[in-house]
């Protein structure tokens, strides 16, 4: 849903190319530029389904024909609830690139009870907010020495050491409804609270096992981490992505977890240095409108390093993440379509929780090891154990 657009563009070509014999369809509201769309991006054959995200029985449609739908149609606070809703109601898996913390706690209170009565595995945040800082989170708990036990409190660091990209129009897009919706919320009485809640995506976490007292873990100020051994300021998605963090970390029951995320200031300095010469060129606009994006050279040539290290008292595991593709085009296109590709498969999915257990996941809980094997070539995960946990540097 949402074909018509830059990142539906991505999505359907990375598909069609990469798993061709995956049966898709792709839908919008407008007929002719889901006829371009298929000229372009797809191969002939493919199924196009004209439909509004708020008519209702063209939903429920489209919906009652596939296993899983990919959610394109941002703003999510705008556009997904109508979706997602008879998503969980037809038992059919969902997945989005929300990057609105508010859209997705009322897509957990409304949505979690009617999706775990269908089965349906609603996924939030399937893009660069937030799957590379999810999965590697999940990945650097699990590999520590008893990682679901022990007295001691988990600490989990990430931060960005390189970043070759830009904002999507989606994405600034969603910041923008995420802010507006905070001020509407605050001004309504609640929304401070929500706003300034670490824990606002775990509303059933029991008060003993919160850690964290800033929602990025970051903080607000330039400072320097022991961890990673960098300087470096809040990450700009880290309001989203330590959210999600900590709901999958409660899901899988791992309690007593800090986390924080952090841009270094070298990968400011070297993004800067980078992408000056791509604006001079026309590679990118520096306010794009939703649905805009920048050039096919600039999504190829783009790509990011993540460093993640989880630390429970001596032990340390330290994984570095490799992104390729610029994070919010050609990355994200990627990330999602192998979310959507993974639950259409019962055996890839269960990792964490089996087919038929339905809810509202993050990609970490929804695909686990099954999504970090589908994202060989486009998310790659270096894991080293650090003292207490072996030596050396280990490919997952």
């Amino acid at each position: 849903m949402g074909a018509t657009g830059v990142t539906g563009k991505q999505v359907t070509r990375y598909l069609t190319q990469s798993h061709p014999t995956l049966k898709i369809a792709i839908a919008g509201r407008n007929p002719t530029k889901l006829s371009s769309v298929v000229s372009t991006h797809g191969r002939p054959s493919l199924p196009t389904l004209v439909v509004d995200s708020f008519d209702i029985p063209s939903l429920k449609s489209m919906v009652s024909k596939t296993k899983v739908v990919i959610a394109l149609s941002g703003p999510y606070t705008k556009y997904g609830y109508p979706l997602a809703t008879v998503c969980a109601q037809q038992g059919v898996h969902y997945v989005d690139l929300s990057g609105e913390f508010f859209y997705q706690r009322r897509v957990i209170d409304g949505l979690e009870d009617i999706a775990s009565s269908t089965g349906s595995k609603i996924v939030v945040a399937g893009g660069y907010d937030s799957t590379p800082f999810d999965l590697a989170a999940h990945i650097a708990v699990k590999s520590l020495p008893d990682s679901t036990n022990g007295d001691e409190d988990i600490r989990v660091v990430s931060i960005v050491d390189e970043m070759h990209g830009y904002l999507s129009g989606g994405t600034l897009a969603s910041m923008i409804a995420g802010v507006s919706e905070a001020i509407t919320e605050t001004l309504s009485g609640k929304g401070s609270n929500y706003a300034n809640d670490p824990y606002i995506l775990t509303p059933y976490i029991q008060d003993c096992e919160k850690v964290d007292v800033d929602p990025t873990g970051w903080g607000n100020f330039l400072r320097y981490d022991r961890d990673v051994a960098k300087w470096g300021i809040q990450h700009f998605m880290a309001y989203v992505n330590s959210r999600i963090v900590r709901r999958s970390m409660n899901m899988m029951g791992v309690t007593r977890v800090s986390y924080s995320e952090g841009l270094s200031v070298y990968s400011m300095v070297d993004a800067a240095v980078w992408a000056v010469p791509w604006w001079f060129k026309g590679g990118f606009k520096v306010l794009p409108s939703p649905g805009e994006g920048p050039s096919e050279e600039f999504m190829k040539e783009g790509g990011f390093k993540v460093t993640t290290i989880a630390r429970r008292g001596e032990d340390t595991v330290k994984v570095n993440v490799v992104g390729k593709g610029d994070p919010g085009y050609g990355h994200t296109s990627k990330v999602i379509s192998e979310i959507a590709v993974c639950l259409t498969d019962g055996q890839c999915h269960n990792d964490v929780f089996p087919e038929g257990v339905g809810g509202v996941f993050t990609p970490s809980t929804a695909c686990g090891e099954g999504l970090r094997k589908g994202l060989e070539g486009v998310l790659d995960f270096k894991v080293e154990m650090g003292e207490g946990g072996g030596k050396g540097g280990e490919e997952l």
